[in-house]
């Protein structure tokens, strides 16, 4: 299942993937113009972490990884560019 997410400039609830229990996804970004950035924390909360202190994902590429039981993936990058994470 595909979960298509918006991103924003700064950490936002719209961008966001939570999980319940371990889960691999696949981290997308389709921009071909565009690199998105993301961190992992245990709360829904904004991080704590900068964005310009985030680890990066290039244009038009992917990276899978595993969300541990309460984990939350957080986006962000270019205002309006899309995402998806597959799970």
């Amino acid at each position: 299942m595909l979960t298509p997410l918006t991103l924003a400039a700064a950490w936002s609830p719209a961008a966001q993937f939570s999980v319940a229990e371990d889960t691999d996804v696949l981290l997308s970004n389709p921009s071909p113009y565009f690199r998105l950035v993301w961190t992992v924390t245990t709360s829904t909360d904004a991080p704590a972490v900068g964005v310009d202190q985030a680890n990066p994902l290039l244009p038009s590429s992917g990276m899978p990884m595993t969300l541990y039981a309460g984990e939350t993936l957080h986006l962000a990058g270019t205002a309006g560019a899309p995402a998806g994470v597959e799970h």
